[in-house]
This record gives structure tokens, C-alpha cells and sequence, in this order.
């Protein structure tokens, strides 16, 4: 119902990220995300509605447009985003150098160029 009877945009960004290294070869990436969704109203308005949904964040040792094809993220999961602000902690055995909410674009975002930050 969301993006076929309703016109629903989501405000998707990375407010700050960060790393440790936890042990050799491990890394603690640290990422605090803000979410939101808007209905757009009938007066043209944009209305605050809930979020509870899984969306994706990615971790890649590239820019996410010069994977090529076979190519594998380090990281990709989707997290269960509940509330405007969320930090996220992942381990990997990698450091990445690109992080990424809703990497591949799978919703309708206001601004695309705050969900991605290089480390």
C-alpha cells in the first residue's frame, strides 16, 4: 500500500560513522543512522508517519558503483529500523572503506547523497 495507493518518501541518511580495530584483523564499525518516512497529503503537505522495517546497510571495500559484476559486499544486512535515530555496530574481519544505507536504492529517498560515507 505504501508506494501504490499512497506516496510514501523516506529521509535516509548516515549521521556518522567510525571504526575500531578490536583484535588483529578485527574490525568494530560503528555507524548511527537517522530514518524517517513522510506521506505526501492530498494538499501537498508532507506528513511524519512511523518507520518499523528492515532496510539494508552495506560495508564495501570499493564504491558501491565500481563492484563489478560477482562482486560481494563485505557486509549486507538488513536491520530492523524502528525509531528516526539508530546506531548500528557490526564486526567484520575487513575493513571497509564505503558505508551505505539502502545501498541499493530500493526506496524512494529525498536525498541519496547522504546514504553513503567513505571511512
Amino acid at each position: 500500500d505504501d508506494w501504490m495507493k499512497r506516496v510514501v518518501l523516506y529521509d535516509l541518511r548516515i549521521k556518522d560513522a567510525s571504526y575500531e580495530e578490536i583484535a588483529r584483523g578485527k574490525y568494530q564499525i560503528t555507524v548511527k543512522l537517522f530514518a524517517q518516512r513522510t506521506e505526501s497529503q492530498e494538499s501537498g503537505e508532507e506528513k511524519k508517519i512511523e518507520i518499523d522495517e528492515p532496510i539494508e546497510v552495506g560495508l564495501f571495500s570499493k564504491h558501491p558503483d565500481e563492484l563489478k559484476k560477482g562482486e560481494t559486499p563485505i557486509y549486507l544486512k538488513a536491520h530492523q529500523i524502528n525509531k528516526n535515530s539508530t546506531t548500528i555496530q557490526i564486526i567484520t574481519d575487513e575493513l571497509s572503506k564505503y558505508i551505505a544505507v539502502d545501498p541499493y536504492l530500493t526506496r524512494p529517498d529525498k536525498s541519496r547523497v547522504d546514504n553513503l560515507v567513505e571511512l
